[in-house]
């Protein structure tokens, strides 16, 4: 026989009990909506992680020695192989502590005249400008960077740019100007 005592120690007890599996519940949800959160918050700091190193793949300012060197030229214009190992020591000695800087397409386009025009090493080298300011241009294809790694592939999947070129130039040196000349009537005068 159940009497008044045992039934509301009964109910107390199944309360008890009904709020300790509500609290259970209460715990459960809250761990799963911090293990969500935890996640959720994962992946946006794992997608700025690489967002940002996606972004710092092609440098916007490099050294020039960054572009390597050559032991002849390729000019395009003569189709001529350009071997004068003085003056292409020269060339690359007055460029070696030159800052090197991404320039929009359309700046290296609009930039003054070119006066030379050539490839380091073959024909199928790094292709270099050289303006009538002394500036020296430089163009890396794309592809190029693709090609490197599976972090350059990214950023050449996310690039948005429909160019398929990225253009670095130096700043304008008188002394380049003149080795051009000095380079071209090299050039002429073997013909």
């Amino acid at each position: 026989m159940i009497t008044q005592q045992t039934y509301n120690f009964r109910l107390v007890n199944i309360s008890e009990n009904m709020d300790f599996v509500k609290i259970k519940n209460f715990e459960v949800i809250m761990t799963k909506r911090k293990l969500f959160y935890s996640i959720i918050a994962l992946l946006i700091l794992g997608s700025g992680l690489l967002l940002y190193k996606v972004e710092n793949i092609v440098p916007s300012i490099m050294k020039f020695t960054d572009f390597g060197g050559a032991n002849e030229f390729y000019f395009y214009e003569n189709n001529i192989y350009y071997k004068n190992h003085e003056l292409i020591q020269k060339y690359f000695d007055i460029n070696k502590d030159k800052i090197v800087k991404k320039v929009p397409n359309e700046k290296a386009h609009i930039e003054s005249k070119i006066i030379l025009s050539f490839a380091y090493n073959t024909d199928k080298g790094r292709d270099t400008y050289i303006d009538d300011k002394g500036k020296i241009f430089f163009i890396v294809s794309k592809s190029e960077i693709r090609n490197k790694s599976r972090l350059h592939w990214l950023w050449w999947k996310l690039d948005f740019d429909k160019n398929n070129y990225i253009y670095y130039s130096t700043e304008a040196d008188i002394a380049i100007v003149k080795l051009v000349n000095q380079i071209k009537n090299e050039t002429r005068s073997s013909k």
